[in-house]
């Protein structure tokens, strides 16, 4: 056995004995136990194992309502405690719901030395969710370009939106602008309906104020409610900016359409 002397209070020190491991400069850890809060350790520290054993084991996870309100991991910056991101989990012993590891970050809105709370990920045994998922989920609050030919590009910019959702607030609704906050692939989808008037429209997606070869075309005869809709994919950089522009003389009816953008990957 080898012994760590730990300084303690003034009244003495604390002796820490673990099993060395026989003929080698380190110190068999496999059973120790730290029960104390306070405890820290300054690294890097190696955790071994095989692949069939746990190579490390927390066991401070939380109620399935999260009362206790502790994260099981901590991760701080460059060496401090500062600008910290978390996991924590929730166990349930009466329903698979609610058995889940929640991951948060620090965000410039907290002091410090808080610890990150924006919500990212949830990984319950129900489903995965991503609380903060850029989206944005609108209708149209009155009809648009009545009577209006729009004919050449860029068409006309299709305003007037009622935002139902808006995830991270990246819909600018004064401009009617999207703006991509992170690189990846987004899912645009609509669902309009043409008013009814005879003639051709159709709306088209934009990126950056130019267009994509993505277009939602209603057909054009009779004076009848056409829909058209569907949902696209789209790769942009950050700070990428959609919009749709339409195209066309009848017009877009405001009753029961649906425009939505959403980062999926």
């Amino acid at each position: 056995m080898s012994s760590i002397r730990l300084s303690g209070t003034s009244s003495g020190y604390y002796d820490l004995t673990v099993p060395a491991v026989a003929g080698t400069n380190s110190i068999d850890l496999s059973n120790l136990v730290v029960n104390n809060t306070a405890a820290s350790l300054t690294g890097p520290l190696t955790v071994s194992g095989s692949q069939s054993q746990a190579g490390l084991k927390l066991n401070s996870g939380d109620t399935n309502t999260a009362t206790g309100g502790a994260s099981q991991i901590d991760f701080g910056f460059n060496g401090g405690a500062n600008y910290r991101h978390n996991i924590a989990t929730r166990h349930d012993s009466a329903g698979i719901r609610n058995n889940r590891i929640d991951m948060f970050v620090w965000q410039n809105s907290q002091n410090a030395a808080d610890n990150g709370n924006r919500h990212v990920a949830s990984f319950d045994g129900a489903g995965v969710t991503f609380p903060n998922q850029p989206m944005v989920r609108m209708s149209l609050g009155s009809h648009f370009g009545l009577n209006n030919v729009h004919a050449s590009a860029p068409g006309g910019k299709i305003t007037g939106f009622t935002v139902h959702e808006n995830i991270g607030n990246h819909w600018n609704n004064s401009n009617s602008d999207f703006t991509c906050p992170v690189a990846g692939v987004y899912c645009v989808a609509i669902f309009w309906i043409k008013y009814p008037a005879s003639g051709a429209a159709h709306v088209d997606l934009y990126k950056n104020n130019s267009s994509l070869p993505i277009r939602w075309r209603a057909p054009e005869a009779g004076n009848h409610y056409y829909q058209a809709g569907g949902s696209v994919f789209v790769t942009c950089a950050a700070n990428d900016i959609l919009q749709w522009n339409y195209f066309g003389a009848p017009g877009i009816h405001d009753g029961n359409g649906q425009w939505g953008i959403r980062l999926v990957g």
